[in-house]
């Protein structure tokens, strides 16, 4: 019975199931993406044609990660050969050292993109034996530590080098919340964006049309109006969701102008011909609800163009 007991408090015994489960388990993992049976496929085959407002943090792992097709072997690989250098004693320890990333972010997936319960249950055992591996291993780790960061070592101007390093944080740290570049200005919105840092942008869509008092017949236009004066749109000709012009708008004046050109040196010239809206317009928002751009133009053909569009409160993912 004591030979029993002294065997149960032996810590090799737990470190060696430890191991072996979290190598089992990563190994079948990583074979998975090798072999192309994890990721590549998005079932139910419905899913394919749901919009990015529409797609499930499931399905949008799966379609991120099985985009590429080398991908997945190549994250298979960082998985399964850590995990078979975990069932040996002698290399054990680096197993677990380059399978912690692995682990560590496959559960921030997993959570963060609420996958299925059992998924993250499980991802998050794999992790903890992960952590207990290496709290078995702590002197070898803390060895490793002390090498990284030369602690033994006498620098010299130390001082000098946190100050400098400090400055450097702190002008990113304010560059994040007051941008000098307009692509990054998180604080930039209109009347027409909507709340899109909280991933509640607006879909403006075309209800009514009309020249003078002539009805025009129906068409299909969604209007898409970005920070930073990014434009984008969806109508009967084309899909320019993937694409973008500039606007600006002037919310004293209610004027609301479309420059082709300002983004010429991202997109070919001949994708912007596709754009509806075009020009100049005078606008007014009503409720909060209805957008009205009265056409601004000295084309007799173009005077008296009114279009009316519907607002629609776009939602996308897990919000705050």
């Amino acid at each position: 019975m004591n030979k029993i007991i002294s065997f149960l408090r032996k810590k090799d015994l737990y470190l060696c199931i430890a191991r072996y489960v979290l190598g089992g388990e990563m190994m079948g993992y990583g074979l998975m993406k090798i072999v192309g049976l994890q990721t590549k496929i998005i079932i139910p085959f419905s899913a394919w044609q749901h919009t990015l407002e529409e797609t499930t943090g499931p399905h949008l792992t799966w379609a991120f990660l099985g985009y590429s097709w080398w991908l997945p072997i190549v994250l298979g690989l960082f998985e399964f050969v850590p995990a078979t250098l975990l069932l040996f004693r002698r290399t054990s320890f680096l197993g677990a050292l380059l399978l912690f990333p692995m682990t560590l972010g496959v559960l921030l997936i997993n959570y963060s993109q609420n996958l299925w319960r059992m998924t993250k249950r499980l991802t998050l055992i794999l992790f903890i034996l992960n952590i207990i591996i290496l709290i078995f291993e702590r002197r070898k780790l803390k060895l490793i530590v002390d090498i990284a960061i030369e602690r033994t070592a006498k620098l010299k101007g130390l001082w000098i080098e946190m100050a400098i390093n400090a400055v450097i944080i702190i002008a990113f740290v304010l560059h994040a919340f007051f941008p000098m570049h307009p692509f990054y200005d998180i604080h930039e919105k209109n009347a027409l964006t909507g709340n899109w840092l909280t991933r509640h942008p607006n879909e403006w869509n075309l209800v009514s049309e009309k020249i003078n008092d002539s009805a025009l017949p129906h068409r299909t236009v969604k209007a898409y109006f970005g920070p930073n004066g990014f434009y984008s749109e969806i109508n009967d000709s084309t899909n320019n969701g993937e694409d973008f012009i500039h606007y600006s708008i002037h919310e004293k004046d209610h004027l609301l102008e479309f420059d082709f050109h300002r983004y010429l040196d991202y997109h070919k010239e001949a994708q912007l011909t596709y754009y509806y809206l075009t020009g100049s317009y005078k606008y007014d928002i009503t409720g909060d609800t209805l957008l009205k751009l009265q056409k601004i133009s000295i084309d007799s053909n173009d005077k008296g163009h009114t279009l009316t569009f519907k607002r629609r409160l776009m939602n996308m993912g897990v919000t705050k």
